[in-house]
């Protein structure tokens, strides 16, 4: 079981009892992605999964996946199988805190995206049945904008203790909205232990350790790395990217710090801490301190792994330097001289003008060759680095080659590097695979971008056993979990996601000038209609939402139009395209045919628009939905049985907007979507249940979203509405909004979240639908090259065999 961030207090990020996983079984041709478990947040914190639990209502034990969420959300899935989708329970901790906050890192701090709740990887308590849980979230009414609580929950999501987190050490307090609590927390002599850092060097904070009793929660130890502090100093945050802290055979505690001031604290050092955190009884201080503080070198960037079998620790950190130490005595300070067991830079003779920032700790594994370690530098290769004996000397003995996609070294450039896990059965030849989170294009400092998983042969890392963008299709997870590792444990690998926009496909080849849209075709195929730059319509289809053929393309033959069309698609298998011709009156033509050719039956309605319509399809009607072109842009909605030769009802609202509105059908009821014409520019919402009489009500207007556009809706497998759209300008940065509820209402809820997508914009709204249980986007880019992307809250991606038991239901009960 992985109850632990990277699986154990001596943090080595191996599992030495992988039975199933192999270096001959995984290959691209056996071996992918089996499925996904969608949750509320991006995910942060390393996924952990306990074997045989018995919850609630289950007749027989389960092995069940533990998923925390920035949403402040904790999540129970059922680890093995892809058709159990649904979570077993499900546990919410209150509201998150959106950023950017001026408050929190202030408004221009990037370092998270979108929302802070659970940034830490939870602990397990197998033998209390209990997992610890560290959330971030708002509490004005006890007079601060931020509070950190630690909550404890049974293992069927019970909630059975929580404590606010509070400290003062002398005269210094505790500042809750300076301090994130990224390490992973730590389970130790019946203690967790709580690290912090900043919020970007945020001023003023320090680094904190607070010990909280795990039977009780009462508050039993506290350290600060800034004992002296006085105002206006700052630093030696316990960041470590996302590790937690390391515990050796005694119970005392390791971790590394990041810069700070140069005099009075315990700022980029390693510290070996007593139990109680009232001793530190071992440091370790490189000799260039001072410029490690004054260049944002951080030392602390990596966390601290105890080597099994030795009595050395390792750990290294933004100048790419290794330092063996010995737990004895780890080396003190020397301001000429290291006095450590052994170092090594394992960038050295790399490119002078990149950094080389290890971030997470090297991970650890002892096969039938030896013992070596593991670590993948920001613009550099992976690497394993060779020790043996009591004295020992750290070399490198395999480097990696890979160069794809970017051609640089690692394949991608810029932050963080590769976070790494090892999997194997013990030291049995064949069986050790070498785990790395990586991203696969472009920098993730201050930013999210796309992430790969790949496993390579640990003996010989030039060997790249399998990566998930082999067949992106299937196997792609889409964005990186930032700082997370894989996890490994029966045959399945679970990484982490951030969600957001992904997968995304820049097609040049389709350009348009305006908002496209988007059709599900009974999940079998996904259709868009959009304007070229021409002006002609065009349409054309895709068996998954994201390759799009350029030979399924078709021309509207004869249709030209200056403004967004809409479309819809019956049971039956027909579909519907929707346009303003340039005469301005709305047409409305159709084809049976899965080609999206042989379009027939137009229909030239005497309704006129300056902006567009959209479509959609319910109960044997067709749905019309458009913005008059009266003085005050009246919103209408129609009805038709017989292809919009006539209307079967009509109303114009008193609502009105410069864009066009959006339809979509969730059941039986219509949800209308548009942009107000007010100057605030919200986006609002209302719904009818009844297609007869065309009643709206429920009206929902929006305040976090504003919008320069038409939003798109749609409802995802779960009937959880979501919301997109383009905001203001100059920027028109795209956006997104998910209901905390099955309906509308919830996109006002305290809880509700604005993502804003700082790497893609448009100048028209996109468009939106459901497809095959994922949501898709399209949408006119800056260049007017038309663009699809899955959106997502997160996930946790899970990588096994295929045609095993992964696919199988166990238990009957389920």
């Amino acid at each position: 079981m992985i109850v632990t961030q990277r699986n154990d207090n001596a943090r080595t990020g191996l599992n030495s009892n992988e039975t199933i996983l192999n270096q001959a079984n995984v290959s691209g041709a056996n071996f992918g992605k089996i499925f996904e478990r969608i949750v509320d947040g991006s995910v942060y914190a390393q996924p952990l999964v306990v074997e045989n639990v018995l919850l609630p209502g289950q007749s027989e034990p389960l092995d069940v996946l533990y998923v925390a969420t920035m949403h402040n959300s904790v999540y129970c899935f059922y680890a093995a199988h892809s058709n159990i989708t649904a979570p077993l329970w499900k546990q919410n901790l209150g509201p998150s805190i959106q950023l950017p906050d001026g408050d929190v890192g202030g408004f221009r701090y990037r370092d998270i995206a979108w929302e802070v709740g659970i940034l830490s990887t939870p602990v397990i308590d197998t033998t209390a049945n209990a997992i610890f849980v560290v959330s971030t979230g708002p509490n004005p009414s006890q007079g601060m904008k931020v509070i950190h609580t630690l909550w404890k929950l049974g293992l069927d999501g019970t909630k059975q203790g929580s404590v606010q987190l509070s400290a003062n050490h002398n005269a210094i307090q505790f500042s809750s909205n300076r301090q994130n609590q990224r390490p992973a927390l730590t389970l130790a002599n019946g203690t967790v232990y709580i690290a912090f850092a900043s919020y970007g060097d945020t001023r003023d904070y320090q680094g904190w350790i607070l010990g909280y009793s795990a039977a009780t929660l009462s508050h039993n130890y506290t350290f600060t790395t800034a004992p002296n502090y006085k105002s206006g100093d700052f630093g030696a945050g316990i960041w470590q990217a996302g590790n937690g802290l390391t515990v050796d055979g005694e119970g005392n505690l390791y971790c590394m710090t990041g810069n700070g001031v140069d005099i009075g604290d315990w700022s980029e050092s390693v510290l070996k801490l007593s139990p109680g955190l009232d001793k530190v009884l071992s440091f370790f201080t490189p000799s260039n301190k001072h410029d490690l503080n004054n260049t944002d070198a951080d030392f602390g960037s990596s966390g601290v792994v105890l080597i099994p079998g030795t009595n050395f620790v390792i750990g290294g950190g933004k100048a790419s330097i290794l330092y063996l130490m010995d737990r004895g005595n780890l080396g003190g300070f020397n301001m000429t001289q290291n006095s450590v067991v052994a170092s090594l830079n394992v960038t050295a003779g790399e490119d002078p003008t990149k950094t080389h920032h290890i971030h997470g700790a090297p991970a650890y594994y002892n096969g039938p060759d030896g013992p070596r370690l593991y670590v993948w530098p920001e613009n550099s290769y992976p690497k394993a680095v060779s020790f043996a004996g009591s004295s020992p000397n750290l070399t490198v003995s395999s480097i990696g080659t890979l160069t794809d996609p970017e051609n640089v070294p690692g394949g991608s450039y810029g932050m963080p590097g590769g976070l790494l896990s090892v999997s194997s059965d013990g030291t049995k030849p064949g069986t050790g695979i070498l785990w790395a989170n990586h991203t696969y294009a472009g920098d993730a400092n201050q930013d999210v971008r796309p992430g790969v998983l790949r496993a390579f042969d640990p003996y010989d890392l030039t060997k790249v056993l399998y990566h998930s963008r082999q067949n992106s299709v299937r196997d792609d997870f889409g964005n990186m979990g930032k700082f997370c590792c894989p996890t490994i444990l029966g045959g399945r690998v679970y990484q982490a996601t951030m969600g957001g926009i992904q997968s995304k496909q820049w097609l040049q080849i389709d350009t348009t000038n305006v908002t496209p849209a988007l059709a599900n075709q009974n999940d079998n195929r996904l259709a868009v209609a959009f304007l070229g730059t021409d002006g002609q319509i065009n349409v054309n289809s895709s068996p998954d939402g994201l390759l799009w053929d350029n030979n399924t393309r078709r021309l509207v033959a004869g249709q030209h139009s200056n403004l967004s069309p809409g479309l819809a698609f019956n049971s039956n298998g027909t579909t519907y395209l929707g346009w303003v011709s340039t005469d301005s009156n709305i047409n409305i033509m159709q084809t049976n045919s899965a080609a999206l050719d042989g379009w027939e039956f137009q229909k030239r309605t005497l309704d006129q628009s300056n902006t567009g319509v959209s479509l959609a399809f319910s109960n044997g009607m067709l749905i019309v939905a458009w913005t008059g072109n009266d003085p005050n842009e009246l919103l209408n909605v129609a009805t038709t049985i017989d292809g919009g030769a006539s209307w079967k009802t009509k109303v114009t609202l008193v609502d009105s907007s410069q864009s066009k509105p959006s339809l979509v059908m969730n059941g039986n009821m219509l949800v209308l979507a548009w942009t107000g014409r007010d100057s605030l520019a919200q986006v609002n919402v209302m719904t009818c249940s009844d297609l007869n009489s065309l009643q709206f009500g429920n009206k929902v207007t929006i305040g976090t979203a504003r919008a320069s556009s038409t939003p798109a809706m749609d409802f995802d497998n779960d009937g959880v509405p979501w919301l997109v759209w383009n905001g203001p300008g100059p920027q028109n940065l795209l956006n997104s909004i998910t209901s905390e509820s099955s309906n509308t209402s919830g996109f006002t809820d305290q809880r509700a979240r604005v993502r804003t997508f700082q790497d893609d914009s448009s100048p028209s709204g996109p468009a939106f639908c459901r497809f095959k249980g994922r949501m898709i986007m399209a949408w006119e880019g800056g260049d007017h090259a038309l663009n699809y992307a899955v959106v997502g809250r997160g996930s946790v991606a899970v990588y096994g065999l295929f045609g095993g038991t992964n696919n199988l239901i166990q238990h009957d009960e389920l």
